[in-house]
């Protein structure tokens, strides 16, 4: 079981919206049984949880509830699940049936709801050792909500690994919006790169807040005497983006953020200092929300 509350007190903004609160509470139950064989597994599960928000002039409503069932083996799985959502626009029912399948490199996923059938098809081959090829076709399918449309979408995404290098080509269509890129990762010890290439269009338009290139390093060093130093290094390239008072598309330009700390590890207490945004950049995200400058902070931290 879990819950939480959140208040906040809203400030208002170019749309004339007064100054408020937001009291924004959600639980969620879950519970279940298994019944395990030499061979198989077999679940029942109960789920439900709700959200209710709360505003100065406004609130907003809903409740969930599933029951689903597997079964599963090494090599195959069926399955069924029913969900009845409640909310203040509609309420909404739902019969799923589900199953999956691996076949020497291959596996199926499939999934048939009420008003959509969707699918995902996977492979993974060690090509030499430590050279793996791996990808994916699949569809998907979102309801409408409040706010969005229906979507419909497909992804291809095709992987390879070699040691610790990791590098990813992917393409997903959304609706009229078309996604492709490549991301490349370098994994070792205490010693993290990554970078990443994006194209993101809508009818042709490029998207706003979605930028071509993303590049970063995460870097801890032990030292002696149990000290470590921590370096955080993110480039987040030119990017467009709305202005934040006449909603036109603008540019914006790159940032190059760089954290640094050094931490004393003593009997599982760790003390430290931190300078964040080390560079002090300048930069707003999104337009019109300024970020903080060079800032220090302290670090203790506790591990049991």
């Amino acid at each position: 079981m879990f819950t939480r509350n959140t208040f906040t007190d809203l400030d208002g903004h170019s749309l004339d919206v007064e100054t408020g609160f937001s009291d924004n509470s959600f639980y969620a139950f879950q519970t279940g049984f298994d019944y395990i064989t030499k061979d198989s597994i077999n679940s029942l599960t109960l789920h439900t949880h709700e959200y209710d928000r709360v505003y100065e002039s406004d609130n907003y409503n809903s409740k969930s509830y599933t029951v689903r069932t597997e079964h599963q083996t090494k090599n195959y799985g069926l399955g069924f699940d029913y969900k009845y959502d409640e909310s203040l626009t509609a309420d909404d029912d739902n019969v799923g049936l589900f199953g999956n399948f691996n076949y020497n490199i291959f596996s199926f996923h499939a999934r048939k709801d009420n008003d959509n059938d969707s699918y995902k098809v996977g492979f993974f081959k060690e090509i030499a050792p430590n050279f793996n090829i791996r990808g994916n076709h699949s569809t998907g399918y979102k309801n409408t909500t409040l706010y969005t449309l229906e979507e419909q979408s497909t992804s291809n995404e095709l992987s390879f690994d070699y040691n610790d290098i990791t590098l990813s080509l992917f393409q997903t269509d959304i609706n009229d919006l078309n996604t492709d890129g490549v991301e490349l990762s370098y994994n070792i010890d205490n010693f993290t790169i990554y970078g990443s290439h994006l194209n993101s269009k809508k009818n042709d338009t490029l998207q706003v807040r979605r930028p071509k290139w993303n590049f970063g390093i995460n870097h801890n060093k032990v030292l002696p005497n149990d000290f470590n130093l921590i370096t955080n290094y993110n480039f987040i390239g030119e990017h467009l983006d709305i202005h934040n008072s006449n909603w036109t598309t603008i540019t914006m330009p790159e940032t190059h953020l760089l954290d640094i700390g050094i931490t004393k590890d003593y009997y599982n207490y760790e003390f430290g200092v931190s300078i964040n945004n080390f560079l002090d950049q300048d930069y707003e995200a999104p337009h019109g929300f300024n970020q903080n400058g060079r800032s220090l902070s302290f670090i203790f931290k506790r591990t049991f």
